[in-house]
């Protein structure tokens, strides 16, 4: 019989047509493999994520303690008009407290240094000159850090062992470098605001209300209102249970990790109040 040349090409052709039928779809394998690699990969950037989270170089903010005791800390860069107040009404109370100095205050006003160190309170490095530290380079900042550290051991006899920058500023470099110094940096969880000129009854009700034990409060000297109001937050605090102790009392100087919002937690005995930071 005589086939159709037409007819004679397309045989093969079905052929093909027909044999793909057979062959099951790959789009859905496609669809599955790609899931599975978005997935992984979601997975990856998760966990690293909280990888460089407990990596990231913090402050101390507050410390993770059953011991019912807060840190009272004293910005000390602006004037000593109000120092011998402060010092007169913590003795009062029988509190003790952090003095956060910068190396010009303590230039200034060295007696003061002496006095409050002779009180009992803890004397620690707050820059030497107040700059912006996250503008300066890490060799001008080391030597901010270590000019204001010279002064306070020359005025005391012992080397400062906490730091708070000017302004609350911080960075990765100055962390760095503090924890190479054998110092920490500190921040706080109670902010008094008393740099903003609040009363002394709205700087009270702010630490009072605010405060918990293991938290890190933040003063100033020479602010307008912080000497009268500290009688009452002493009471305050007291009523609630709670004795001020000084930052390196309360607070872990090794075996600790700082949690990202900022706890410091022992390693050891995280359930146990903090020892004396000053052995």
């Amino acid at each position: 019989n005589q086939v159709d040349s037409q007819s004679l090409y397309m045989i093969p052709l079905r052929g093909v047509l027909m044999e793909k039928q057979n062959i099951p779809s790959l789009r859905p394998l496609l669809f599955i493999g790609c899931a599975g690699v978005c997935l992984a990969l979601a997975f990856l950037w998760f966990f690293s994520s909280l990888s460089l989270a407990e990596e990231r170089l913090l402050p101390v903010y507050r410390v993770k303690t059953q011991r019912p005791a807060v840190a009272l800390t004293f910005d000390a860069a602006w004037g000593n008009q109000d120092m011998d107040q402060i010092l007169s009404v913590l003795k009062e109370y029988d509190a003790s407290a952090t003095f956060f100095i910068t190396g010009d205050f303590a230039r200034s006003y060295s007696q003061d240094v002496r006095k409050l160190f002779l009180a009992g309170h803890c004397v620690a490095n707050h820059s030497d000159t107040h700059p912006h530290i996250n503008a300066l380079s890490q060799e001008k900042a080391l030597s901010d850090t270590l000019s204001c550290n010279q002064i306070l051991e020359d005025l005391t006899g012992e080397r400062p062992k906490l730091y708070r920058g000017p302004y609350g500023e911080y960075n990765d470099r100055l962390l760095t470098m503090l924890d190479e110094k054998n110092m920490v940096c500190i921040q706080w969880d109670v902010d008094s605001l008393d740099w903003k000129d609040l009363t002394k009854d709205e700087i009270t009700r702010r630490v009072v209300e605010k405060a918990e034990k293991g938290s890190i409060v933040l003063l100033h000297c020479g602010a307008r209102y912080t000497a009268q109001a500290l009688p009452a937050i002493l009471s305050g605090l007291k009523e609630k249970g709670l004795e001020c102790v000084r930052v390196d009392e309360l607070m872990f100087m090794d075996n600790y990790r700082i949690l990202p919002d900022g706890t410091q937690e022992s390693l050891l005995t995280p359930d146990e109040p903090a020892q004396d930071g000053r052995s």
